[in-house]
């Protein structure tokens, strides 16, 4: 406890392996659980410090931007998932590892900046989540994080829930997410695109579209007709939601 504090050791622990499975400690492994630990203080932080003045009760579902509709959705689908690992499944690795993919969701602190590039770097779009709605998702996005992370790293969870985030009483006394249906609700997919068992592409693509349009689409990308151009296509698989293979010959 005294090397790593008991927050990082309860969440290697939970993290590693199924609750029923014994697990060696791995030096390597409590690294990357201080790591993603210190990654969510970093985040909280410094995005809390950027949206001062920003209440949740500001978020129009509305009126949003893509990249806010997309990190909204996260978040929602991210206490969807957790309580379904917690409630009745004790699937503590699952929930920490999605909890894991919501921090990396979260956007870095450059991107509320409008400072013009550095010379010779690729320019960025100024200030993207500069409207109401969009950084009060971002609060909620980090609220949710925090609420959810609490049963994992207790300590951690009560410091920011207090410190940078400013709420009075406990964050156990937060009655536990629920996610919204509409937030839920996606205009457009990521899929991974492998050719002959490797990933070779992502793109988005329509909620909505079957797998044969899915699966049309996903060929007609650039980087797969570069690829299988001259070569027979022998194959397409569609995971729904998920993943695009194409097998090729040769």
């Amino acid at each position: 406890g005294e090397t790593w504090g008991v927050d990082t050791q309860r969440v290697y622990t939970l993290q590693v392996g199924p609750a029923w499975e014994d697990a060696p400690w791995q030096e390597d492994g409590v690294k990357g659980s201080h790591k993603f630990l210190r990654r969510a203080f970093e985040s909280v932080h410094e995005l809390s410090a950027l949206l001062e003045g920003v209440e949740i009760e500001q978020l129009d579902p509305g009126a949003l931007t893509k990249a806010a509709r997309e990190l909204r959705w996260k978040a929602h689908d991210t206490i969807q998932r957790v309580t379904d690992d917690l409630d009745g499944r004790f699937s503590f690795h699952t929930a920490i590892a999605r909890l894991i993919e919501l921090e990396h969701a979260l956007p870095s602190p450059g991107d509320f900046s409008s400072k013009p590039p550095r010379s010779g770097a690729e320019p960025q779009p100024a200030n993207r989540w500069k409207s109401p709605s969009d950084r009060a998702t971002v609060l909620e996005a980090i609220e949710i994080l925090v609420v959810l992370l609490a049963p994992f790293a207790p300590h951690l969870s009560e410091e920011l829930w207090h410190g940078p985030l400013a709420h009075p009483g406990s964050v156990f006394d937060r009655a536990w997410p629920e996610a919204s249906e509409h937030a839920l609700v996606r205009e457009e997919v990521e899929y991974a695109i492998q050719v002959n068992g490797k990933i070779k592409a992502k793109a988005m693509f329509p909620a909505d579209a079957s797998e044969r349009q899915i699966g049309e689409l996903a060929v007609a990308l650039p980087a797969v007709q570069a690829l299988v151009a001259g070569k027979a296509v022998k194959m397409v698989k569609v995971v729904l939601g998920r993943l695009v293979n194409i097998v090729v010959a040769g």
